[in-house]
């Protein structure tokens, strides 16, 4: 995507969301913990897939083990996974690769896949 559309697809997120100005920057390279807190905060209760993360997907310091880093990046690929899969079971279009959303490429995908688990509530 082009830097313009990058852009605002970060003003339209970070509108829906009420963020402020930090926050804001965070989107234009999300990290995992954003990603993280923006699922959490988009599944309510009442919703289909409410019980998508277990509880220990919804602890975040089970996605910073320093003594096992690749474990660590395990469990953020299956989480993000866990997101796109959703999306696609809703019917949604989802194109962003889970390596590439913990990563930080492709960050006008990731923010996509926000603003469908938005659009539709399910993340």
């Amino acid at each position: 995507m082009a830097l313009e559309e990058d852009h605002e697809l970060v003003q339209r997120l970070a509108d829906e969301l009420g963020l402020n100005t930090a926050a804001k920057e965070a989107l234009r390279r999300p990290p995992f913990r954003l990603l993280h807190e923006i699922a959490l905060l988009l599944s309510k209760p009442g919703d289909p897939f409410h019980d998508l993360f277990g509880a220990a997907e919804i602890d975040v310091n089970q996605f910073k083990l320093k003594h096992d880093k690749e474990l660590s990046r395990r469990r953020k690929l299956l989480f993000v996974a866990k997101m796109v899969a959703a999306v696609h079971f809703a019917g949604g279009i989802a194109q962003v690769k889970p390596a590439d959303a913990i990563t930080g490429r492709n960050v006008a995908e990731t923010l996509a896949l926000l603003l469908v688990c938005m659009a539709a509530q399910f993340c």
